[in-house]
């Protein structure tokens, strides 16, 4: 059985992040390789080469969204038995060449949101019911995106199933703590952590008001790069806690943060899945979510839910937690079997499972 994975591109993100730790898995026992439309280097795409993968670039004129990369998928369409989207554009142009060129591959995609623009528009949502169509499967991360995909695309049937992230539980549970030295941190700090993109969805803003609401020597760290970064280092100073931040960027030792984190914080406005939670929790630590659909089922806990860009409730929730060491201990430790559920040795008998079903009814048609 002959996979590729088709996804934008390597930089940094959760869909991509997940791709690093599923493929070499998957490529055990599978034959899988990787199509990515835009090329750029990345420390994503250095960790899948390390691990055997063979990653083809289109690098397109125009970049991702230019509708040329059609027509550089027709050799793919053709000399794969399974191949697996992610993402839009990357869904569109997949879809409409399979529709030109036919050929033998089977399409299957993964929803990672609950939420994205083209749900807003009445044509976006007529369009995307025409694309989806070739998709045998449309996996879907948790109930939630589930949920919203069936609403947009106006169906319910066996091809629209949930498969949940997952994370290599045991890396987080035993990676070791980086020194506190290192990000300018006391013994006596309180560290708080938030591994997420700086985009709009994230919202760091809002655990970056909350530290006002924080004694001093509570201290929030991000990793992360993007478009809200210089944003968010704005917001600090304006509120006069830059010297209560750090802006580490994009990190390729995720597990070691955690390890060394007091208390994690996911604030986004919608959330698909959220992966950095689940990191924070097989690290065995408690992290605090805005209360949207992805992140609560995730968490499966209202006590570490907060309402959505309410930096007062966010802090009071926060400061609860590390002012009482038997709720810390009792909440970290749920945490840790809450983790276990979304170990990535499920997630990738799940989807080699669908992958082989899919193929046994495609050879009986």
């Amino acid at each position: 059985m002959k996979i590729l994975h088709v996804i934008n591109s390597l930089l940094i993100g959760g869909a991509e992040k997940l791709l690093v730790d599923e493929l070499p898995m998957m490529a055990q026992q599978e034959h899988i390789e990787l199509l990515v439309l835009d090329g750029t280097n990345s420390p994503f795409m250095g960790e899948l080469r390390k691990q055997g993968i063979t990653i083809h670039a289109i690098n397109a004129w125009g970049g991702i969204y230019n509708p040329i990369n059609i027509f550089y998928l027709k050799k793919y369409i053709k000399q794969f038995d399974i191949i697996h989207v992610h993402l839009f554009p990357s869904q569109y142009w997949v879809s409409i060449a399979k529709f030109l060129f036919r050929g033998g591959a089977q399409l299957v995609t993964t929803e990672h949101s609950t939420s994205n623009k083209r749900f807003n528009h009445t044509w976006t949502t007529w369009i995307d019911r025409c694309i989806y169509k070739p998709y045998q499967y449309i996996f879907c991360i948790s109930d939630g995106v589930k949920k919203a995909m069936e609403a947009h695309l106006h169906r319910q049937d066996e091809a629209i199933v949930v498969v949940p992230n997952g994370i290599d539980t045991e890396l987080y549970a035993t990676a070791k703590p980086i020194s506190r030295a290192h990000l300018h941190l006391t013994g006596k700090d309180i560290f708080i952590l938030q591994v997420a993109q700086f985009r709009e969805q994230k919202d760091q803003d809002c655990l970056i008001r909350a530290l006002t609401y924080l004694p001093d020597h509570y201290i929030a760290v991000f990793a992360g790069d993007g478009d809200r970064l210089q944003v968010c280092k704005n917001l600090a100073k304006q509120l006069n806690v830059s010297d209560r931040c750090r802006f580490l960027g994009n990190r390729t030792d995720i597990p070691k943060l955690w390890r060394s984190a007091d208390i994690g914080v996911l604030s986004s406005h919608w959330e698909g899945f959220g992966l950095s939670a689940v990191e924070c929790m097989a690290a065995g630590k408690p992290v605090i979510v805005s209360d949207v659909e992805g992140l609560r089922d995730v968490v499966g806990n209202r006590e570490l839910c907060f309402p959505t860009s309410k930096e007062k409730a966010l802090a009071k929730k926060i400061q609860a937690i590390m002012d009482d060491p038997n709720a810390y201990e009792s909440l970290s430790d749920y945490c840790l079997r809450q983790a276990k559920k979304y170990d990535i040795n499920t997630t990738v008998y799940q989807y080699l499972s669908y992958y082989r079903s899919l193929l046994k009814r495609a050879s009986h048609d």
